[in-house]
């Protein structure tokens, strides 16, 4: 028997609790990107029980939050306490879904509940669901191939290691630093998604062989095949992947490389190493747009008919 991953039977508490997370998004920006649901995801999974509660309470202090709700809250509250007290820890193999690009998880086709009522919730499961008026349940969005990971790590270690990339508002920048090696960032997308991926060089840095901001972006597949690349242009036009359709529901790989840092391909175009030889030296940011945000592409939440 399949063991049940604990997102899996969770799933809709966190999804719910996006409903009110939501709240703060529309009242104080900076706030509300530092609790966002992703955060509260990545509390659980690494049983910080403080920093979970934490945000309870700012929904709960939340003027906009009813008082049934604010009832509701104080009840999930009180049950994250009682792990907190009683140092509860959760297995990571079991807790960390959506927080780790390799640990990314959708629920099989065949343990999707339609037209059912939910099960018992447990107290602080039932807390969020009533905190916002409905009873939940979890439905699979696209038809996609379950994905398959974690992945086998040492057929890829050329995509190793990746850095996760939080697409739970389907946009976000990130920043790095890259020289003779390589920067990955992994990150989900879903089918048909129209994904862009734009490189911005910030800084060009001394101590190499060019000193250029002459970049390279390369986007894999799980299974480490190319499937775009791009070079910076002598007009001046950085690194950009524009509108990348997604073929399936998984994991992918953005790749930054200074110039000549090109991968080592197979005959079916798989990864299998890279040159590491980059010439140039250099900071910049990654803008990623246009992905479905990965709150939604996993689990989403929407109230029973």
């Amino acid at each position: 028997m399949r063991k049940t991953r604990f997102w899996q039977k969770f799933g809709r508490c966190i999804g719910c609790g996006g409903v009110l997370l939501a709240m703060l998004l529309t009242r104080s920006p900076a706030q509300a990107q530092k609790n966002t649901t992703f955060d509260l995801d990545r509390a659980i999974c690494s049983s910080r029980w403080s920093e979970a509660i934490t945000v309870a309470g700012i929904l709960i202090a939340d003027e906009q939050t009813t008082d049934t709700q604010r009832l509701s809250l104080m009840a999930l509250r009180r049950q994250m306490e009682q792990y907190r007290l009683t140092n509860r820890i959760l297995a990571a193999s079991e807790a960390c879904d959506r927080t780790n690009s390799y640990q990314l998880t959708v629920t099989p086709l065949d343990s999707v509940r339609t037209n059912q009522p939910p099960s018992r919730y447990l107290e602080w499961e039932s807390g969020v669901a009533e905190a916002t008026d409905n009873q939940y349940r979890t439905r699979l969005l696209t038809e996609a191939e379950r994905l398959a990971v974690p992945l086998n790590l040492s057929d890829r270690s050329a995509l190793l290691p990746a850095e996760s990339v939080n697409l739970d508002r389907g946009l976000t920048v990130v920043s790095g630093r890259v020289g003779q090696g390589r920067q990955v960032y992994g990150f989900v997308a879903g089918r048909g998604d129209r994904v862009s991926i734009n490189l911005e060089v910030t800084q060009v840095l001394t101590g190499s062989l060019y000193t250029s901001d002459d970049s390279q972006l390369f986007v894999f597949d799980q299974a480490g095949r190319l499937l775009a690349s791009v070079d910076d242009s002598a007009g001046g036009r950085q690194s950009h992947i524009d509108e990348l359709i997604i073929p399936e529901t998984n994991v992918y790989f953005a790749v930054v490389t200074s110039y000549n840092n090109d991968p080592i391909l197979s005959q079916d175009n798989r990864i299998s190493g890279w040159q590491n030889d980059g010439g140039g030296r250099f900071d910049y940011t990654l803008s990623f747009s246009g992905a479905t945000p990965t709150s939604i592409l996993l689990n989403r939440v929407v109230p029973l008919k």
